[in-house]
């Protein structure tokens, strides 16, 4: 006996849950959206780095100290007597973390020279033959009761090295010799109408302070780093007058 509409009920009964495109093969789960491949890690490169070390009127510095900077240490070399140094050393591009410009940062450059102020600037290894020119700035110094201009230029020295905030920081730097103890009172003020105001960072001695202005007490015969601090990624230069003043016990 034939059941046709049992078997018309059964054909509607597939045809639905195939939702009428027919009995088809389970179908996998949907895949996970593949991006873009990952890159792969950069690998450890050889670089030379030459170049002369001057001070601000073009005279070379010798017996300057030259280091590729990375985690507190790195390859160094002394200035010879026409200011030039040549220096080999190894690193991978990107490795040193900072602001915008410096996404293929492979070490610092940090140069030390009896008389200047220290200097650190980004190496960007685009290139396994680097070229780096280094201008020092004698060291400024100031008593209590003196003021001193400072002028920063984009390419000044980094001012720290050790971590961020700092590496996105570009210094001027004065000294402050204190004759007594006491208050000391820093304060930075910009000459060019409409700057904004830096920041200071004032230590020696064990202690220091920290802002604009900034006072701390301080001990007879000591001498103080002051660094003024302007944000990375500014053009042209800025100046500023560093006031110390003293307020005695």
């Amino acid at each position: 006996m034939r059941y046709p509409n049992v078997v018309l009920l059964v054909a509607v009964l597939l045809a639905a849950a195939c939702d009428g495109r027919g009995p088809t093969t389970p179908t996998s789960p949907p895949s996970a959206s593949s991006g873009a491949a990952p890159s792969p890690p950069r690998q450890s490169m050889a670089f030379e780095m030459t170049g002369i070390v001057t001070d601000q009127e073009g005279t070379p510095v010798p017996g300057a100290t030259v280091m590729a900077w990375e985690d507190y240490s790195g390859p160094s070399v002394l200035t010879d007597e026409s200011g030039r140094y040549k220096l080999s050393f190894t690193g991978v591009p990107g490795s040193i973390k900072g602001p915008a410009g410096t996404e293929e940062a492979v070490a610092f450059i940090h140069v030390e020279a009896s008389g200047y102020e220290r200097y650190a600037r980004y190496l960007l290894g685009t290139t396994q033959h680097l070229v780096e020119n280094v201008q020092l700035r004698r060291i400024k110094r100031i008593t209590t009761g003196e003021s001193a201009v400072l002028t920063i230029a984009p390419d000044d020295t980094v001012c720290v090295l050790d971590g961020l905030p700092g590496r996105d920081l570009v210094c001027g730097i004065v000294r402050v010799v204190v004759p007594a103890s006491g208050i000391l009172s820093i304060g930075a003020v910009p000459q060019q109408a409409g700057s904004a105001i830096p920041m200071l960072r004032a230590f020696g001695g064990g202690t220091g302070g920290w802002g604009n202005p900034t006072s701390f007490r301080v001990t007879a015969g000591t001498e103080y780093t002051v660094t003024v601090e302007v944000p990375w990624g500014f053009t042209g230069s800025q100046s500023f007058v560093v006031n110390a003043t003293m307020a005695l016990p």
